[in-house]
């Protein structure tokens, strides 16, 4: 089935890949995700702003759809008002519409807005998607988990391109945290809103190391948006698994370091040494 601009892949059982042509910025791409139950389906994000997004889920799932957005950011909600309702964490519900970068225009969001918490599950009849908080990429950013088919459904924070917009507002500490507890889940595989294919468990301890070794150590500077941020670029490019591209600002760059060693401290965490496989 095709409809206009659209494609898919279904990556597991009742799991699909759903994007367009549109939606692809250089080498990066934005995902959206459709988990399809008995009974119902969710539909993870809403892309960038190509239209009759929900009618194409919809049709693809034979169920009714409801919209969870593991964030609250820009190219992650662009066809929101085509549903009635959506589902967002409290904290990213606040930045919902706004204008959080310069050139793009606040608009007013019409669906109606509900809450999910960490804690929260999600029926679809023959499935259940657990809710988690993960504070970082942005306050409210959350990820699904399926146990049915052991896979995370992780929008933009287990991922390969980190961006750490507000350096000294989520302390990273609280990231890896964060991160270290859904590790504990038992999953196989995770669907990340930037890529087209399922990165393994073992991202979330890769992410971690590279990282926390490049904020101590990376020297590469760069200019987004009229403000300075520090770089950390890890692999030969993106068609590279191990690939990993995180940016923070340069001025939170000591505050950063603080934390880093706050988590190894309290964690007991320990990187994995270079050249080892985190497998």
């Amino acid at each position: 089935m095709k409809k206009k601009h659209f494609f898919h892949e279904e990556l597991r059982e009742g799991i699909f890949l759903i994007s367009c042509k549109e939606w692809e910025m250089g080498k990066a791409t934005i995902n959206t995700y459709l988990i399809v139950g008995r009974e119902k389906a969710v539909l993870v994000d809403a892309g960038l702003g190509a239209s009759e997004l929900k009618e194409y889920a919809q049709q693809l799932a034979g169920v009714p759809v409801m919209l969870v957005l593991s964030h609250g950011h820009f190219d992650h909600t662009g066809a929101v008002n085509e549903f009635e309702d959506v589902w967002i964490h409290p904290e990213d519900a606040l930045i919902l519409g706004k204008n959080i970068i310069k050139f793009l225009p606040s608009r007013k969001i019409t669906a109606k807005i509900h809450y999910l918490m960490e804690g929260d599950e999600l029926s679809l009849g023959d499935r259940t998607l657990q809710v988690y908080n993960i504070k970082g990429h942005t306050a409210g950013s959350i990820v699904l988990y399926d146990q049915k088919t052991k896979t995370l459904i992780s929008g933009d924070s287990v991922c390969r391109r980190v961006f750490y917009i507000d350096g000294n507002k989520y302390p990273i500490n609280r990231f890896f945290h964060d991160l270290m507890k859904v590790d504990q889940l038992d999953f196989t595989g995770v669907c990340s809103a930037h890529d087209r294919f399922l990165l393994p468990k073992s991202q979330i301890r890769h992410m971690i190391d590279v990282i926390s070794d490049g904020i101590y150590h990376s020297n590469i500077t760069i200019h987004i948006l009229g403000r300075k941020y520090f770089q950390v670029k890890h692999g030969s490019g993106p068609e590279d698994p191990k690939f990993i591209d995180f940016s923070a600002p340069i001025v939170s760059r000591e505050q950063l370091k603080l934390e880093v060693d706050d988590f190894f401290k309290k964690s007991g965490y320990q990187p994995i040494p270079e050249g080892a496989s985190h497998e």
